[in-house]
């Protein structure tokens, strides 16, 4: 299991950033979170982050359009949450950041194998 990443997470809802916080804590990474799309941008360009998670759906910019501005800056991987069908943002997703969608709500299991996956490691 891969540990000690550098984790931006979003999400406009205070319950799930206080999940990430809390689970990648206890998964043993280093998280910050941002409300919405244009906060990931730009807590990505300070944390340089090893990895992003984010909500698609926020207010702004979402998730997804936030993704891609980063991605331009600094190809990072990232796991896309959503409560959409996972088979209806793979239509939005542009290729190359997004190594996972994730349809809410999360577990801890699931971030942690979701996770996993940045590297090929097995949870």
């Amino acid at each position: 299991m891969v540990r000690g990443l550098r984790v931006v997470a979003a999400d406009d809802d205070r319950e799930m950033a206080l999940f990430y916080l809390d689970a990648l804590a206890l998964l043993g990474h280093r998280a910050s979170v941002a409300e919405d799309g244009v906060r990931l941008v730009e807590l990505c360009r300070a944390e340089e982050p090893d990895l992003v998670i984010t909500d698609v759906e926020m207010p702004g910019l979402d998730g997804i359009e936030a993704v891609e501005r980063v991605w331009v800056e600094r190809p990072v991987p990232v796991i896309l949450v959503s409560a959409s069908e996972p088979a209806e943002l793979r239509k939005r997703v542009p290729p190359g950041p997004v190594l996972h969608i994730l349809r809410k709500p999360i577990t801890l299991t699931e971030l942690e194998r979701a996770i996993a996956l940045r590297e090929g490691d097995s949870p």
